[in-house]
């Protein structure tokens, strides 16, 4: 019926459940990490597209707005990168409040005697910020960007990437 869930399995190769054991990477399945609603209601999301280039590009639709993503590794800190693209198909202005579910998450593990976290930020498409809502209008047959960004890190680590470099990065990679 092209109702799309998503979830997310992430592994992170370079934090590991024992010292030395390469097989035991730390990996973490995260789901519903948005919430999304369009004029204070929830809708399901129809897929359209999934796209395999060097990213994952995956096409959705929810009342009227597309919805393009585009997922990646970041070269630049350890983690992933999803690159949100919402556009406005109809006439109507539409009021869009994006709810981040799960910006931290406390993992119950050392990593050589440190502690470390699980963040979701968003991102406006160049630095992470510390707010779980975005909250604006989409007017008619315009387009806003912005970023989630899934990271681990240790717990007094401070990172301040520019997601923007990242994916232009990955760009010239490819």
């Amino acid at each position: 019926n092209k109702n799309f869930k998503e979830s997310f399995h992430v592994v992170f190769p370079t934090f590991r459940k024992r010292i030395n054991d390469t097989r035991g990477s730390f990996a973490i399945r995260i789901k519903d990490i948005l919430d999304l609603k369009i004029n204070g209601n929830k809708f399901n999301e129809t897929l359209k597209t999934i796209k395999l280039n060097g990213f994952i590009n995956i096409n959705t639709k929810i009342d009227n707005i597309n919805i393009s993503k585009k997922i990646l590794c970041s070269n630049s800190f350890k983690g992933i990168i999803i690159n949100y693209k919402l556009t406005n198909n109809s006439i109507e202005n539409k009021d869009i409040i994006i709810n981040n579910k799960n910006n931290v998450i406390d993992i119950d593990e050392n990593y050589f005697d440190k502690r470390y976290q699980v963040n979701i930020y968003l991102s406006d498409n160049k630095h992470l910020i510390n707010n779980q809502f975005l909250n604006f209008t989409l007017k008619s047959h315009e387009t806003k960007e912005f970023d989630i960004v899934i990271l681990c890190k240790y717990i007094d680590e401070t990172i301040d990437e520019n997601t923007k470099i990242d994916i232009l990065n990955r760009k010239k990679f490819l």
